[in-house]
């Protein structure tokens, strides 16, 4: 039923990952109770040889330990999202001009029947999701992308030199690229060397 609502947006293998990925931290959640539960049961069971505690004693062991790992797990993550979402994706990539350009490239004869040459790093992957495009750079594998390839790293690195690099209109026949849409700003630091 999602799937026909959303049509392109729900059937990306990237976002039915990120919804599994939910049901994953779900039951890793579920994991981390049972393991800490054992220990602590383990401990408890140990200690009772030499003194009883009190079973407020071990229900805050119980819940510091979870707090403590769950914290530690986080602090882990924390550098590396922050870098992510902070400094390397610190500007909009789509705004309003690509959205037209997409729904402009859209009505162009072919637009929907060929790969739409793009950057991987400029954002116009979502024309997929916005128009119905497909871009030779996705989020997601149309019809079949097994790694870069030959041809789609010809286009990646000299596109720029256009019909003067005869390489350049060979990988634009093989892949039947009929279009090219390209955009500003790239995500910074990201190798562009059609620049």
């Amino acid at each position: 039923m999602a799937g026909g609502l959303g049509e392109f947006f729900y059937n990306d293998p990237r976002r039915i990952a990120a919804a599994t990925t939910l049901l994953l931290m779900l039951m890793a959640g579920v994991a981390l109770f049972t393991i800490v539960m054992l220990a602590v049961a383990g401990a408890k069971r140990l200690t009772q040889r030499f003194k009883t505690l009190p079973q407020p004693f071990w229900t805050s062991v119980t819940a510091a330990l979870l707090a403590g790992i769950c914290l530690a797990s986080a602090w882990h993550y924390f550098p590396r999202h922050r870098f992510l979402f902070g400094d390397k994706y610190d500007s909009v990539m789509i705004d309003q001009r690509d959205l037209d350009a997409m729904a402009y490239l859209a009505t162009l004869p072919g637009a929907r029947d060929t790969l739409i040459g793009n950057a991987n790093t400029d954002g116009t992957a979502w024309m997929y999701a916005v128009a119905g495009l497909h871009p030779l750079w996705t989020h997601y594998d149309y019809p079949v992308q097994q790694g870069p390839g030959y041809h789609r790293f010809i286009f990646w690195a000299y596109a720029r030199n256009g019909d003067t690099d005869p390489r350049v209109l060979e990988s634009i026949k093989a892949l039947n690229i009929r279009y090219i849409l390209t955009s500003s700003p790239t995500v910074r630091g990201s190798p562009f060397p059609t620049d």
